[in-house]
């Protein structure tokens, strides 16, 4: 969101509201695929956290993708490819999330 608080990233000249939104994306796609994918995929404990960090990042990036339609005029045709993939993996975790809930009902 720097173009709306007009601040100006050191090496690019104009930062546009596309730039933003892609670098935007992959910040969020970073940040969220690399904190515990490998770490938490060897261990049940850490499944909860997993299911967890999944459903908040499907769902963080489908709203940043809405946000940035809305209020910095990015077109939906840019938005549609992150915005399924976030929906999609906000309802695979949510499903997730009902499988372990079902399970812990079970144990």
């Amino acid at each position: 969101f720097f173009p709306v608080f007009k601040i100006a990233l050191p090496g690019y000249a104009s930062y546009t509201n596309q730039f933003a939104f892609i670098a935007g994306g992959w910040g969020i796609a970073a940040f969220t695929f690399g904190i515990g994918r490998i770490w938490a995929s060897y261990k049940f404990e850490f499944y909860w956290f997993m299911v967890i960090l999944g459903l908040l990042e499907g769902v963080i990036l489908s709203l940043y993708c809405l946000i940035n339609v809305f209020f910095l005029e990015i077109s939906l045709l840019q938005v549609i490819l992150p915005l399924s993939v976030g929906s999609v993996y906000g309802v695979f975790y949510f499903i997730a999330l009902l499988f372990l809930l079902r399970l812990d009902k079970s144990n």
